[in-house]
């Protein structure tokens, strides 16, 4: 797994910053050395890439399940720039990168996610200023019961 990395550059009016990204990843298979990219496009920002292994609930096992990946496509702040600040996509995939599937978009906030069944993964997140958490079955990477979390009282 490879990231092709980008330079993003920009000037405010009183500073101007640069920053390296991943914008896509090469995948090698090692035995046959079959090639491919995740994405069709290099246009998407990689913000953060997630091996989920079977040790989150098996400490016994180290096996890599899934592959998650947090994805600013959008510019949703108009700041002309792809960074975090904008809304998240969350997708997976195989280990081999293949497979890939956008599970959730719209994110505001990305809390965390953890294995809690060698099918079943939990994802907590904002969308929206509103809390949820989803689980998502593993063999056909689909949602299952996302729910609103409950408010808690100032």
């Amino acid at each position: 797994m490879i990231p092709l990395n980008s330079d993003q550059s920009y000037a405010q009016s009183y500073y101007s910053k640069s920053s390296s990204s991943a914008r896509n990843y090469l995948f090698i298979n090692s035995k046959d050395n079959e090639k491919h990219w995740l994405f069709g496009t290099n246009k998407y920002l990689v913000s953060d890439v997630a091996l989920l292994s079977e040790k989150d609930y098996d400490s016994d096992s180290s096996k890599v399940r899934v592959i998650l990946y947090r994805i600013v496509k959008n510019d949703t702040n108009g700041d002309k720039r792809l960074t975090d600040d904008d809304l998240l996509t969350v997708g997976l995939s195989l280990p081999s990168g293949k497979g890939y599937k956008e599970i959730l978009d719209g994110i505001d906030v990305f809390v965390g996610q953890r294995l809690i069944s060698k099918d079943i993964l939990l994802i907590v997140f904002q969308r929206k200023g509103v809390g949820f958490s989803a689980n998502v079955n593993l063999l056909g990477f689909t949602i299952s019961n996302e729910t609103e979390l409950p408010k808690v009282s100032p």
